[in-house]
């Protein structure tokens, strides 16, 4: 974790993958936990970490990434209002 590469991004499994896709599972407390260790590691090191795809796009999920401090994502411009609620 001290050597975070500022490439690094993570990958979530695709449900378009048929062979994974029963795998797809973006609030999974192992998926969460990943992305919020992801951040915090990000911010101590004064690198940006962002989500993109779906997930920040889930209503479900979006006080969890705000919870996490996640200040960059990208999703679908029809799910901004949503997210944004």
């Amino acid at each position: 974790a001290a050597h975070l590469n500022p490439a690094l991004r993570l990958r979530a499994i695709r449900g378009s993958l048929a062979a994974v896709a029963h795998l797809n599972n973006p609030s999974h407390p192992a998926a969460l936990r990943l992305i919020a260790l992801t951040i915090a590691e990000g911010k101590a090191q004064g690198k940006p970490a962002s989500v993109c795809g779906e997930m920040p796009g889930d209503v479900s999920l979006t006080r969890s990434l705000q919870g996490m401090e996640l200040r960059s994502s990208l999703m679908h411009p029809a799910q901004i209002l949503a997210a944004k609620q």
